[in-house]
C-alpha cells in the first residue's frame, strides 16, 4: 500500500496494481489456545491499521493534486475499506439495530403482483426496524459465499486439511461477532494512534507455534 502511494505521489502519475490469479490460503496468526489466538489476532489488527494510518497520513501530506482521478479514487476507495468498513462496519450496524424509543422507523408501502401477468396487486410494507436484520443475513449470505470459495481453492490446490463441517458451520455462525470485534479492536487502536503516534508503529509478527497442533 505504502508502495504504490509513494510511487503516485513521486511520479504523478497512476500506478496500475496488476492481478495476479493465483489461490492463496492466507492465515497470519496461529494460537495453540483459544487466548493466545485472540491475542495474536487483535496485536495483528492493530498492527494492519496503524500500518494503514500512516499510508493514509503520508497520502494527504504527500498528495499534490496529480494523477486527480486516481489520487481520488484511491483516496475513497482506502477511506471506505479501512475507516467505514474495518473500524465502523459491525459498530454502525450492531447500534443501528437497536430500536429508539423516541424514533418512530419509516415504513414503506409498496404493491406487488404474485403471480406474473396478473392485474390483481397486494400491498405489502416494510419497517426500517428491520433493516438491522436484513444486513444481518446479507452479511451472513456474503460470509457463506467466501466459505463456498475457500473450500474450492482447498481442492483445487489438493491441500489435505481436517476440519470438520460442523467446525465450519460454526466458523459460520460467528462470522458477525467477529467482524463486530475486529471493528472494535481497530477503533480502539485508532484512537490510541491518534494520541501515542509513532510509538505504536512496530512491527510484530505473529506467532506460528500453533501451526503444529491438530485442527479438527
Amino acid at each position: 500500500i505504502i508502495a504504490k502511494v509513494r510511487w503516485m505521489c513521486a511520479t504523478s502519475e497512476k500506478v496500475p496494481v496488476e492481478l495476479l490469479p493465483v489461490p492463496v490460503i492466507s492465515g497470519p496468526t496461529i494460537g495453540a489456545t483459544f487466548s493466545e489466538e485472540y491475542n495474536e489476532w487483535a496485536r495483528q489488527i492493530r498492527r494492519w491499521i496503524v500500518g494503514s494510518s500512516e499510508s493514509f497520513h503520508y497520502f494527504l501530506i504527500h498528495f499534490r493534486g496529480t494523477p486527480l482521478i486516481s489520487g481520488l479514487v484511491w483516496f475513497f476507495l482506502f477511506f471506505l475499506y479501512y475507516a467505514v468498513l474495518l473500524c465502523c462496519g459491525g459498530v454502525f450496524q450492531l447500534l443501528a439495530s437497536f430500536p429508539l424509543p423516541y424514533v418512530e422507523p419509516y415504513v414503506f408501502h409498496y404493491r406487488l403482483s404474485l403471480l406474473r401477468g396478473s392485474s390483481s396487486e397486494e400491498e405489502h410494507e416494510f419497517s426500517l426496524a428491520y433493516a438491522g436484520l436484513v444486513a444481518l443475513g446479507v452479511q451472513y449470505v456474503a460470509f457463506a459465499v467466501a466459505f463456498i470459495i475457500d473450500r474450492m481453492a482447498v481442492r483445487y490446490m489438493k491441500i489435505k486439511e481436517q476440519i470438520s463441517i460442523t467446525r465450519n458451520i460454526m466458523h459460520w455462525v460467528l462470522a458477525p461477532p467477529v467482524l463486530l470485534v475486529y471493528s472494535l479492536v481497530a477503533f480502539a487502536s485508532i484512537l490510541k494512534f491518534v494520541f501515542v503516534g509513532k510509538k505504536m508503529a512496530g512491527h510484530d509478527m505473529a506467532a506460528k507455534e500453533g501451526l503444529q497442533t491438530d485442527s479438527v
